[in-house]
């Protein structure tokens, strides 16, 4: 780990050639966003965008956890302030924005992937992980509701489209592995 990613900072851009690389830094709580770094990802989306000689972007955590998603402590903070953009609604901006960017994205998946930030896994061209990451969505549990664009993206972006919408909406741990495995074997057999 640099010295840099030592201390945990809001979203860094480390860029390398054609590639960019945006790290998430907050190890010790899991890479959870902070609702700076929501702004903040934006504004790194942007600079990587308006730079011709960028071919592709890399999103990854630092330390053993891709993310652990929104902060949900500021969620209502955020509700407090009728003015405010939601927390829901400005997670939403930022992953949407990820997923528009003209140039590939690759979200190299270095651990667990929870809350939110599987949305922000999910909004990536390409997802690259450890075999041992999980991923889960809590928000039902939580009596959080989930916003149309992540939904849409969690379920159409996953092979198993029925046990998918099985564990997001039951809150549970699906174990993908196992999950891919099988899907891919049924696939294999109905294509003999």
């Amino acid at each position: 780990m640099s010295e840099a990613a030592a201390t945990a900072s809001a979203p860094l851009l480390d860029i390398n050639g054609a590639r960019a690389t945006i790290r998430l830094n907050r190890p010790k709580h899991l890479n959870r966003l902070q609702p700076d770094d929501l702004d903040e990802l934006l504004r790194l989306f942007d600079r990587i965008e308006a730079d011709p000689a960028l071919r592709v972007l890399v999103l990854t955590g630092t330390g053993r956890a891709f993310s652990a998603g929104y902060d949900l402590g500021s969620i209502a903070e955020r509700a407090a302030n009728a003015q405010e953009q939601t927390a829901g609604s400005a997670f939403e901006v930022v992953v949407n924005r990820l997923e528009d960017l003209a140039i590939p994205t690759i979200c190299r998946i270095n651990g667990g992937v929870y809350g939110g930030s599987t949305d922000l896994a999910l909004a990536c061209d390409f997802r690259i992980g450890v075999d041992t990451c999980e991923m889960f969505m809590p928000a039902e549990r939580l009596g959080l509701h989930y916003y149309r664009s992540g939904i849409a993206r969690y379920v159409s972006r996953l092979l198993v489209l029925d046990l998918v919408d099985f564990h997001v909406l039951m809150a549970r741990h699906p174990d993908l592995a196992h999950t891919i495995d099988a899907e891919a074997k049924r696939r294999a057999q109905e294509n003999k």
